[in-house]
């Protein structure tokens, strides 16, 4: 008797239940500005080389040149976004063939690493800010050693 006394309320909850609506998550905190030079290596099983980003940020939005060197080579212009710790870029203004794009996690203000797909290849990078940035014109590749 006690159970059906409770039964249509507990109908009515489950009835209920997922007509809720779940509002997206907002943006993750900005944890670092990635503003600067960053100077690093790239690596897959073909083989690697050096890589460098100059990256200006606005809030969440990023912008600014990398530049690959080795079997992979690329240098032009990227843009993306930082969320919370990832940064996620691409490239813009690629020719027909495309460009990269690169998955990195900011581990501290002046180091990270992650995935960079160009082609069909996934490529591993690490990175460190370099200080101070250097000062070049946009558009313009990171000096070879």
């Amino acid at each position: 008797m006690r159970a059906r006394r409770f039964l249509p309320v507990g109908l009515i909850a489950l009835a209920t239940s997922g007509c809720l609506a779940i509002a997206p998550s907002p943006p993750r905190p900005l944890i670092v500005d990635v503003s600067g030079t960053w100077t690093g290596g790239w690596w897959n099983n073909f083989g690697g080389g050096p890589v460098g980003l100059r990256l200006q940020q606005s809030d969440g939005r990023v912008t600014g040149t990398m530049d690959m060197a080795g079997a992979q080579s690329y240098c032009g212009l990227v843009e993306g976004a930082l969320d919370g710790e990832v940064l996620t870029l691409r490239a813009t203004g690629a020719s027909s063939g495309g460009g990269p794009s690169v998955e990195l996690r900011v581990r501290r203000d002046d180091a990270m690493d992650g995935q960079l797909v160009y082609v069909v290849t996934s490529t591993t990078m690490s990175l460190n800010r370099q200080w101070p940035a250097l000062e070049l014109p946009p558009g313009t590749c990171l000096p070879r050693s």
